[in-house]
Protein backbone atom coordinates (compact mmCIF):
# COMPACT_ATOMS: atom_id res chain seq x y z
CA UNK A 1 0.00 0.00 0.00
CA UNK A 2 0.89 3.52 -0.72
CA UNK A 3 0.01 6.36 1.12
CA UNK A 4 0.11 10.26 1.21
CA UNK A 5 -0.59 11.69 4.87
CA UNK A 6 -2.76 8.40 5.91
CA UNK A 7 -4.76 8.26 3.25
CA UNK A 8 -4.00 5.25 1.13
CA UNK A 9 -3.43 6.04 -2.69
CA UNK A 10 -3.29 1.74 -4.21
CA UNK A 11 -3.65 -1.02 -2.29
CA UNK A 12 -2.23 -4.18 -3.57
CA UNK A 13 -4.47 -7.49 -3.03
CA UNK A 14 -2.69 -10.72 -3.82
CA UNK A 15 -4.88 -13.70 -5.45
CA UNK A 16 -5.19 -15.42 -2.00
CA UNK A 17 -6.20 -12.33 -0.29
CA UNK A 18 -9.07 -11.32 -3.49
CA UNK A 19 -10.17 -14.70 -3.55
CA UNK A 20 -10.86 -15.00 -0.28
CA UNK A 21 -13.03 -12.13 -0.60
CA UNK A 22 -14.40 -12.56 -3.78
CA UNK A 23 -16.50 -15.78 -2.60
CA UNK A 24 -18.73 -17.83 -5.61
CA UNK A 25 -20.24 -14.69 -7.28
CA UNK A 26 -17.90 -12.13 -7.20
CA UNK A 27 -19.92 -9.51 -4.46
CA UNK A 28 -17.79 -9.35 -1.53
CA UNK A 29 -14.55 -8.62 -3.60
CA UNK A 30 -16.94 -5.56 -5.25
CA UNK A 31 -17.88 -5.07 -1.33
CA UNK A 32 -14.39 -4.80 -0.57
CA UNK A 33 -13.14 -2.75 -3.32
CA UNK A 34 -16.46 -0.23 -2.17
CA UNK A 35 -15.18 -0.10 1.12
CA UNK A 36 -11.31 0.75 0.53
CA UNK A 37 -12.99 3.48 -1.73
CA UNK A 38 -15.39 4.62 0.96
CA UNK A 39 -11.88 4.71 3.14
CA UNK A 40 -10.42 7.43 0.51
CA UNK A 41 -8.66 4.78 -1.17
CA UNK A 42 -7.68 5.84 -4.73
CA UNK A 43 -6.94 2.37 -6.36
CA UNK A 44 -6.93 -1.63 -6.26
CA UNK A 45 -4.18 -4.08 -7.97
CA UNK A 46 -5.66 -7.60 -7.76
CA UNK A 47 -5.29 -10.81 -9.30
CA UNK A 48 -7.93 -13.20 -10.31
CA UNK A 49 -5.53 -16.23 -9.68
CA UNK A 50 -2.62 -17.43 -8.21
CA UNK A 51 0.37 -15.96 -10.02
CA UNK A 52 3.91 -16.92 -9.62
CA UNK A 53 5.83 -14.88 -6.56
CA UNK A 54 8.54 -13.89 -8.66
CA UNK A 55 6.09 -12.52 -11.49
CA UNK A 56 3.78 -10.88 -9.28
CA UNK A 57 6.19 -9.09 -7.38
CA UNK A 58 8.30 -8.04 -10.38
CA UNK A 59 5.16 -7.15 -11.89
CA UNK A 60 3.49 -5.23 -8.90
CA UNK A 61 7.01 -3.19 -8.21
CA UNK A 62 7.64 -2.58 -11.86
CA UNK A 63 4.10 -1.05 -11.64
CA UNK A 64 4.78 1.25 -8.96
CA UNK A 65 8.71 2.26 -10.75
CA UNK A 66 6.83 3.42 -13.69
CA UNK A 67 3.84 5.13 -11.74
CA UNK A 68 6.57 7.21 -10.07
CA UNK A 69 7.47 8.74 -13.58
CA UNK A 70 4.37 9.64 -14.80
CA UNK A 71 2.18 7.15 -16.46
CA UNK A 72 -1.35 6.72 -15.22
CA UNK A 73 -1.36 3.16 -13.50
CA UNK A 74 -3.30 1.42 -16.40
CA UNK A 75 -0.39 2.25 -18.91
CA UNK A 76 1.90 1.75 -16.06
CA UNK A 77 0.37 -2.33 -15.72
CA UNK A 78 0.65 -2.87 -19.05
CA UNK A 79 3.90 -1.67 -19.49
CA UNK A 80 4.98 -3.87 -16.45
CA UNK A 81 3.42 -6.67 -18.21
CA UNK A 82 5.14 -6.49 -21.06
CA UNK A 83 8.42 -6.51 -19.37
CA UNK A 84 7.66 -9.20 -17.53
CA UNK A 85 6.81 -11.66 -21.31
CA UNK A 86 10.19 -9.61 -22.65
CA UNK A 87 12.44 -10.68 -19.83
CA UNK A 88 11.11 -14.17 -19.92
CA UNK A 89 14.07 -16.99 -20.14
CA UNK A 90 16.24 -14.27 -18.81
CA UNK A 91 17.44 -14.46 -15.34
CA UNK A 92 15.47 -15.38 -12.36
CA UNK A 93 12.36 -15.59 -15.19
CA UNK A 94 11.71 -18.94 -16.74
CA UNK A 95 10.81 -18.77 -20.74
CA UNK A 96 7.06 -19.72 -19.08
CA UNK A 97 6.29 -16.23 -17.64
CA UNK A 98 5.69 -15.14 -21.20
CA UNK A 99 2.45 -17.37 -20.53
CA UNK A 100 -0.57 -15.34 -19.87
CA UNK A 101 -1.39 -17.00 -16.22
CA UNK A 102 2.01 -14.90 -15.26
CA UNK A 103 0.85 -11.53 -16.51
CA UNK A 104 -2.42 -11.34 -17.23
CA UNK A 105 -4.53 -11.76 -14.27
CA UNK A 106 -4.10 -8.30 -12.45
CA UNK A 107 -7.31 -6.31 -12.87
CA UNK A 108 -6.48 -2.12 -11.89
CA UNK A 109 -9.77 -1.00 -10.50
CA UNK A 110 -9.54 2.76 -10.01
CA UNK A 111 -6.44 5.10 -10.45
CA UNK A 112 -3.96 5.17 -7.50
CA UNK A 113 -2.54 8.56 -8.66
CA UNK A 114 -5.87 10.41 -9.41
CA UNK A 115 -8.13 12.17 -6.77
CA UNK A 116 -11.91 10.91 -7.25
CA UNK A 117 -13.40 12.94 -10.08
CA UNK A 118 -15.55 15.97 -8.90
CA UNK A 119 -18.92 15.18 -10.47
CA UNK A 120 -19.73 18.24 -13.78
CA UNK A 121 -21.56 21.02 -11.91
CA UNK A 122 -20.44 20.55 -8.30
CA UNK A 123 -19.79 23.13 -6.33
CA UNK A 124 -18.28 23.97 -2.84
CA UNK A 125 -21.27 24.68 -0.49
CA UNK A 126 -20.90 28.08 0.73
CA UNK A 127 -22.47 29.12 4.42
Amino acid sequence: MRSTHGTAILLLLGSQQATAAAGAAGEELSGLAQSFFWAEARGLLVTHWNVAEIAAVNTMAQMLQLQEQGPDSALALQRAQLDLVQRAGTGPFPAAYAHTRFWAGFALIGDGRRSPARPSGARAASL
